[in-house]
């Protein structure tokens, strides 16, 4: 029972990472577009996380706790 009761737990807070890339980044097509090297681009509905293209395939990289994604600085940050 409690092997039951942590695999359903553990499907509840697991999540592909697929479904935040949908989430955050379907506006960015890395399929057509040409990024410069190392460019983020900010995940829509959120700042606690980023886009980027690798080998044009689109990723979201969530930021540490405590932090948010600064787009001028193109990385994660503590806010002011």
């Amino acid at each position: 029972l409690l092997l039951l009761a942590l695999v359903a737990i553990g499907g509840v807070f697991s999540k592909p990472a697929s479904s935040d890339v949908n989430k955050y980044c379907s506006y960015l097509d890395c399929k057509t577009i040409t990024p410069k090297k190392d460019e983020a681009f900010q995940a829509k509905g959120t700042t606690f996380g980023f886009c980027i293209c690798v080998e044009k395939t689109t990723k979201y990289i969530g930021c540490n706790f405590g932090e948010e994604f600064n787009l001028e600085k193109q990385d994660c940050v503590k806010p002011k």
